[in-house]
């Protein structure tokens, strides 16, 4: 589940078709988890895991037979990944979000999972995939942090891997609180709003020229 070691473009477009016109981005990102488009047509990309060394597969576990804990950070060694890149159409690199390898709270990416960027050009990000934290950033639209807002935990305003984000036509915000079972509703300040637990685990979401909301719901067989 990794691109860490490939040579191929993990960025591909497609036309109305299907064919194929354009891929780019090799070498560049472990683990292309988010994606999104903004008005310009520049392509965001976020990448959620990183090349630092791990103990390989059927490895003996640590001395005392239990597993280490997660880190509330990335582990050491990592050069590459955590970080949010923004791709001209045809693949330049304009803006990099984030540390090469990640970086702990207070700092940023560690396991970013989706990009948003909204009509004033603000971004935001959502953070956290199992790694003992939660929260979603605001940068501004040079790539400056404005603010962050959330924390691991299942209560208003609290995310549980915020998985996917959303933005209406209100401009309110929608992330997809995966492992809470629900979509948190926000506004750009990070105002908790409202939240609908009509889904299972809510992996992905996208609200139409309607504000209709889609929710793309996957692993749910564990409630």
């Amino acid at each position: 589940n990794s691109c860490l070691d490939s040579t191929r473009d993990p960025v591909l477009k497609f036309d109305a078709t299907g064919a194929l016109v354009r891929s780019f981005g090799a070498g560049l990102v472990v683990f292309p988890h988010g994606i999104t488009v903004d008005r310009d047509g520049n392509v965001w990309i976020v990448d959620g895991n990183d090349n630092a060394p791990r103990a390989a597969r059927g490895a003996a576990p640590p001395p005392g037979g239990t597993p280490a804990p997660l880190p509330m950070g990335p582990p050491p060694g990592g050069t590459k990944g955590h970080q949010v890149f923004k791709f001209s159409p045809d693949g330049k690199v304009l803006l990099t979000l984030g540390k090469p390898g990640g970086a702990a709270a207070p700092d940023y990416f560690f396991q970013p999972n989706d990009v948003l960027v909204a009509p004033n050009g603000d971004i935001f990000v959502g953070e956290g995939h199992g790694g003992g934290n939660g929260r979603v950033f605001k940068f501004d639209r040079t790539g400056k942090l404005i603010k962050t807002f959330g924390k691991l935990g299942s209560a208003a305003g609290e995310f549980n891997q915020p998985h996917a984000l959303a933005m209406d036509s209100q401009g309110r915000l929608f992330v997809a609180d995966r492992t809470n079972n629900r979509v948190q509703v926000f506004d750009q300040d990070g105002k908790y709003l409202a939240e609908t637990k009509a889904f299972g685990r809510p992996s992905g979401v996208y609200i139409d020229r309607n504000d209709n909301l889609y929710v793309a719901d996957s692993e749910s067989q564990s409630t």
